[in-house]
């Protein structure tokens, strides 16, 4: 880019492996396929592009049927305290939200795992509750347990059966964290002492763990997990189940992850409330033992919604990003990586406050502190599947912040909506990105297995931008290894 000093030397390495083989370290190898790239890249800069590879389409075929909805009776339970979940994804600070059947106080106990695994220090967060109420909305499911969109419904206000109230929704800030350090926490029950120092979990209080992301700097290692499109079906859990084997990895392992990034669409309620609880339930095994950064999908917006089942469980920590944040879109920072939180579903015109926050947001970043600038959003700008095909939406956005992002060398961005997995090459306005030259990287993560099934439908020929696709369900890694170079990986559930 035209003023960059380039402090490196101007010969690229930019490979692409496209493996089909089982990853041979997975404890669910059986499962796992993996798909990877590595890259070198000036600092600073958006992703250079060499000459690769021709497109390819996965031969793989995810099962033609949608998995199955997990029943209500599997995944809810009578737990005063449940639905435990860590949000965040700045080293010092997170957001611990949970959910009781009947008030309690919104205190949460947390410490410092020691070396020998225990706690020595308990200390004491209070945040506040809240609860909702809403008209249900029902959507009738088919035969092929595909949802009948056309015959969704609202219930009637005057009918009380058709009303949803939610339990007491907690959140309670955690912050003065030290980074890369792993915490124990827990709700103390109504009758315990919630004063700091030591004490015994009580008998009934469910612990929980989670590791702090790296401090802020060029040379740290940061290791995410992506997934997005999730839902509550036996495939949703599969894919949760995947994730979850990344945080038992050790820490000489590539694979181990630091935090979660969710570009949307958790827990396909659409409207009908109960279903925000079985899925925080559903989840609970993951999502309350790792960091986890998130932003709204469709699903968190139509069919009833309104971001108002999300936006009351799933609170951001946002308030440290420029000027103008929101719940909505908002940043942070952790390790090498600034990353930018995005609504597709928000006004986003040149004119809009999520375009003028997101402008003063990258002008703010300091690339010598974080070289690497991330994005998520839920609706994906780069598709080559006829399923959410040039979404207005989409579209609109892309002619909106695409020539932002390439002024300030954003390098990689992710997205979900469209139910199956895509890499681009670097790209910027449909063109491949001339060797040299800026281009960001866009990955479509949304094949995390919910009640809608794969899309299968690809658009032929395949676009010279598409690097990779495949109809199925999984999940992805991105591991930031230093200033200069990353590696993403994909992992096919089956």
């Amino acid at each position: 880019r035209t003023g960059r000093r380039r402090s490196f030397s101007p010969t690229f390495s930019w490979q692409a492996v496209l493996s089909e083989r089982l990853h041979p370290d997975s404890p669910t190898a059986n499962h796992l396929n993996l798909a990877i790239f590595t890259m070198a890249r000036f600092l600073a800069l958006a992703l250079p592009m060499l000459a690769l590879a021709d497109g390819r389409t996965s031969s793989f075929w995810r099962k033609e049927q949608p998995g199955a909805l997990i029943p209500l009776s599997n995944i809810l339970d009578d737990a005063a305290v449940q639905q435990h979940r860590v949000i965040g994804g700045s080293p010092d600070e997170v957001m611990i939200t949970f959910a009781s059947a009947t008030p309690v106080a919104s205190t949460v106990k947390f410490g410092e795992v020691s070396s020998d695994g225990e706690v020595y220090f308990w200390a004491v967060a209070h945040g506040q509750s809240t609860v909702t109420s809403s008209l249900n909305y029902y959507t009738p499911v088919g035969p092929d347990g595909v949802p009948i969109w056309d015959d969704a419904h609202w219930g009637t206000y005057t009918d009380p059966a058709d009303y949803y109230t939610s339990p007491f929704i907690h959140a309670v800030k955690l912050g003065g964290l030290k980074a890369s350090t792993t915490y124990r926490y827990f709700v103390p029950s109504s009758g315990d002492d919630v004063g700091e120092g030591q004490q015994t979990v009580g008998e009934g209080e469910k612990t929980f763990e989670f590791t702090t992301t790296p401090a802020v700097g060029p040379d740290a290692r940061i290791r995410f997990g992506l997934m997005a499109d999730v839902g509550q079906t036996d495939d949703s859990l599969q894919t949760m189940q995947h994730m979850f084997d990344h945080l038992n990895r050790t820490d000489d392992d590539d694979d181990k992850i630091d935090a979660i990034i969710f570009p949307g669409d958790l827990s396909y309620a659409d409207g009908e409330g109960v279903r925000w609880d079985s899925w925080g339930v559903l989840g609970e095994f993951l999502l309350a033992n790792v960091v986890t950064t998130y932003v709204p999908g469709n699903h968190e917006f139509g069919n009833g919604e309104n971001f108002a089942g999300y936006m009351s469980r799933y609170p951001t920590p946002h308030e440290r990003a420029a000027e103008g944040s929101t719940k909505l879109w908002y940043s942070h920072e952790a390790g090498p990586a600034h990353v930018i939180n995005l609504c597709s579903y928000c006004d986003v015109k040149t004119n809009s406050s999520q375009y003028a926050w997101l402008a003063a947001d990258l002008a703010s970043i300091d690339r010598a502190k974080t070289p690497w600038v991330l994005a998520q959003w839920h609706s994906p700008w780069y598709n080559s599947n006829n399923y959410h095909k040039n979404d207005t939406n989409s579209m609109n956005m892309k002619a909106d912040l695409e020539p932002l992002f390439k002024q300030y060398g954003v390098d990689m961005g992710f997205a979900g909506h469209v139910h199956s997995y895509e890499r681009t090459n670097p790209v910027y306005g449909w063109q491949v990105a001339p060797a040299g030259q800026c281009g960001m990287v866009h990955v479509c993560i949304g094949d995390g297995g919910n009640r809608e099934g794969a899309a299968t439908d690809w658009y032929e020929p395949q676009p010279d931008w598409s690097s990779m696709r495949e109809a199925s369900f999984g999940h992805g890694t991105l591991d930031l290894i230093n200033a200069t170079t990353a590696r993403w990986r994909w992992w096919r559930n089956q």
